[in-house]
This record gives C-alpha cells, sequence and structure tokens, in this order.
C-alpha cells in the first residue's frame, strides 16, 4: 500500500491543491456584520413550513452561531453539511447544490464556531478579539441544540476535516453523556439520526498518530523519508531523525530493538498528551508557526481570487490574521479529541452507519490514516462504507463536489432502503 506524508495537522487545507479550488469557490467578502436573530420559535416554524431561513441562533450558553436551511423534500431527512477549519457554510456549496437542488433533500448548514459569519459576530462583539483557545465540545453542545430546535426527527449528518470530527462527536454524545440535560431532551423528541458522512475528518493528532506509526513499526522502510520530513516540522533536532532512519536498512531484530529503544521522544510526545499543558509547550512554537504560515497563504490566495486583487488592503490582511488566529484557537482546542486511540472506548449508538470518504493525494489525512479508522469501526462492529477519491487532495469536498455529492446520495440511499454498504471501495 502507497503510504502518504501527513502534514503538521489533521485538518486544515492543503496547500499544495490551491490552484484546484478556484473553479469551486464562489464569493468571498470581507466581513459584514448581520445582526439577524433567529429566534428558536422562528427556525421550527420555518422548517415545518419548509421555507428558506438563514441567521443567528443565539444558544442556551448565549453564543450565537449563524445557520443556513434550504427547503426540499419533507419526506426525506434532513441533511445537515458541516464545514473544515478555515472554512465557512458557503464551502460546502457544491455538494449542497446537488443534494438540495437535484435531490431534493433539505439541507442545513452551519458556521462554526470561529469561522464565517459566527467568527463575524465574535469579533464585533470582542473589539476584534480571538480567543486563544476554543474547545471543539462547545461547536458539538451548540450544533446539537440548532438539530434539536429544527423539530426534525430524521436526520443525515455531513462533516469535512475538523467538520468530519465534530459530527461523529455529535452522534456518539447522545450515546456518552446520559445526564446531560440537553441528550435528555433530544431523547425526548426522538431525534433519529440515520448516518454521518465523514470527508477526511480529523481523528487524531498527525504528530502522534505518525509517532506511533513508527513506536509501533507499522510503516514501511520507503515511507521512512516522508515521516521523517513530516517529524522534521515539529522540530526533532536532526541527529535524531538521522539515527532512527539508519536502521531501517537491514531489519534484524536487533535493529528493531535499536530502533525503539531510539524512539524516545516521540514515545515522551505521546506521554505527554495526557497533559495537555506539558504538550502545548512542546508543541506550540512549531504549531503556531506552521499554521500562521500555510493558513496566511490559504487565505490570501483565496481573498485575492474573490476579489479579483493582486494586492489587498491593510483592513483586509487584519481580518486574514484574525482568521488564522482563530484557526489555531479551534485547533488548539480539538486536540484532545482522538478515536483512533484504542485506549479510549468509543460509544456510538446502535445501528447508525458510516460513509468515510478520503482523497488520493491528501497530505492532511491520509488514505493510510483513514484506513486505520475503518480497522476500529470494524473492531466496534460500526456498519460502515469507504471510498477514496482519485486525484483527490484535502479540499475534494470543493474540488470534486459531483463525485463527493454521488457518493453522499448513494449512501443516503442505502441507508434509506436498508441496502447492504459496500465496506471498502475506490471510486
Amino acid at each position: 500500500m502507497k503510504i502518504f506524508n501527513i502534514a503538521a495537522l489533521t485538518i486544515g487545507l492543503s496547500l499544495t491543491t490551491l490552484a484546484d479550488t478556484k473553479s469551486c469557490l464562489r464569493t468571498y467578502s470581507i466581513f459584514k456584520v448581520s445582526s439577524i436573530s433567529i429566534s428558536k420559535s422562528e427556525l421550527k416554524k420555518a422548517i415545518q413550513e419548509n421555507r428558506n431561513i438563514e441567521g443567528y441562533y443565539t444558544t442556551q450558553m448565549g453564543r450565537r452561531i449563524y445557520f443556513k436551511f434550504e427547503s426540499g423534500n419533507k419526506e426525506l431527512p434532513l441533511s445537515v453539511l458541516v464545514h473544515g477549519l478555515g472554512d465557512e457554510l458557503q464551502d460546502m456549496q457544491g455538494i449542497n447544490n446537488i443534494l438540495n437542488k437535484d435531490k431534493g433533500y433539505r439541507t442545513l448548514r452551519v458556521d462554526t464556531h470561529l469561522s464565517g459569519k459566527t467568527l463575524e459576530n465574535v469579533l464585533a462583539e470582542t473589539n476584534s478579539e480571538v480567543p486563544p483557545y476554543f474547545h471543539y465540545k462547545k461547536n458539538t453542545y451548540d450544533i446539537s441544540e440548532l438539530l434539536r430546535e429544527t423539530g426534525v426527527k430524521d436526520m443525515f449528518l455531513a462533516g469535512h476535516s475538523y467538520g468530519g470530527g465534530l459530527v461523529w462527536d455529535i452522534t456518539s454524545f447522545t450515546a456518552k453523556y446520559f445526564n446531560n440535560s440537553l441528550i435528555k431532551e433530544l431523547k425526548k423528541q426522538n431525534i433519529n439520526i440515520r448516518g454521518i458522512v465523514q470527508m477526511s475528518p480529523y481523528l487524531q493528532r498527525a504528530d502522534k498518530y505518525q509517532a506511533e506509526k513508527i513506536s509501533n513499526l507499522t510503516v514501511v522502510p520507503d515511507a521512512m523519508n516522508s515521516i521523517l520530513g513530516t517529524l522534521a516540522t515539529f522540530g526533532l533536532p536532526m541527529s535524531f531523525l538521522e539515527k532512527i532512519s539508519k536502521p531501517w536498512e537491514d531489519l534484524t531484530m536487533e535493529v528493531i530493538d535499536e530502533i525503539r529503544q531510539n524512539l524516545v521522544l516521540p514515545k515522551k510526545m505521546m506521554e505527554l498528551s495526557l497533559s495537555q499543558k506539558n504538550q502545548d509547550i512542546i508543541m506550540d512554537p512549531f504549531l503556531d508557526q506552521f499554521m500562521t504560515k500555510n493558513f496566511t497563504a490559504y487565505f490570501v490566495h483565496k481573498a485575492k481570487m474573490m476579489t479579483q486583487k493582486s494586492d489587498l488592503t491593510a483592513a483586509e490582511m487584519n481580518l486574514i490574521n484574525k482568521k488564522v488566529a482563530a484557526c489555531i484557537a479551534l485547533t488548539k482546542g480539538i486536540r484532545p479529541f482522538d478515536i483512533l486511540d484504542r485506549k479510549n472506548d468509543l460509544r456510538w449508538p446502535e445501528n447508525i452507519p458510516v460513509l468515510l470518504i478520503g482523497g488520493e493525494k491528501d497530505a492532511l489525512v491520509s488514505p493510510v490514516q483513514l484506513h486505520d479508522f475503518t480497522t476500529r469501526l470494524t473492531e466496534m462492529k460500526i456498519p460502515f462504507e469507504f471510498y477514496v477519491i482519485p486525484d483527490g487532495s484535502h479540499l475534494f469536498p470543493q474540488t470534486h463536489a459531483k463525485e463527493t455529492a454521488e457518493l453522499i446520495n448513494n449512501f443516503f440511499e442505502k441507508v434509506l432502503n436498508k441496502a447492504p454498504l459496500n465496506q471498502t471501495k475506490a471510486i
């Protein structure tokens, strides 16, 4: 099996594919804060009447989250689409158009916290200050509350990258937090999640994942250079990297023992994952540098394309810097999320199937990592389908929206018709 390099994060956007995004990015606007607030009753009434509605919903915790509902066939489950890190609800437009306009599904999209119009509201309320840390559970809780207030009983959840991790957590939320008042209300309303779609989802920190692969000797020798290059981005000394790479030339048992003895630093990194504070001390300088450089380049590229300008103003660059800071805060807040770690028990509502989709050339969440996840799904007896899109980068939900939407629609139809799932297949 071909091993793909995993970049320093398993969330975010692959800058090697920015040229591919030109055809799929539709709009880009400098923040124009909207004051449109939608009450619980207005939200529920609009969906009951099957008419489009969008605006800010204020959660029980006082956080405002922007959403957009588009009407469709009320006989079909609601299709909920959650974007990835650094994106916003409009970046799911290609998939949304096919599911909504072509297939007839009602769709609900959200700008997750510190993203899109939801971020606009935060900046307006905090004098343009971005919180340094934002835990992913706030997104889980608030989106779950929004889903409850729709009054819809049947729904599918689909998420990309960071959003892929969120739709998993939202679904498992009902199985893990029995004493939570929100969950009691969700159960009382008999909300039925029919299935979830994870598109290159966040599963586990990339540095931890790669260190575990090396320490467990589950990588092939010709992938070592790729892995060493990624570990180097975290500031590991070259003397250490050279030392662990040499023994791959002759994999005797003695050499394997030597490798394991030399893997002190990655093991320490994994041990420190139990302590968020210590992990931050080690990783933050390298992680912040990586994200600042790459997300700034992504947002600048995207802004120039959408505004058709070669240079951006100081105000536009200031906005981009705020968006980068938001991405860093979200990244720090999702570090505890790890569904590849077998020490963590996966509680999953019975009989909810998973559609897992990856991109062949995804440098952030590789097909190898997704394949490892299918092993976990199999162990937990969670029904799933797994597809890899040829030539797809991390941005395949945008660049390959038609192929992705067809996979999602086929999955939805199988679930609704109770047809058997294909566990692993490339298209």
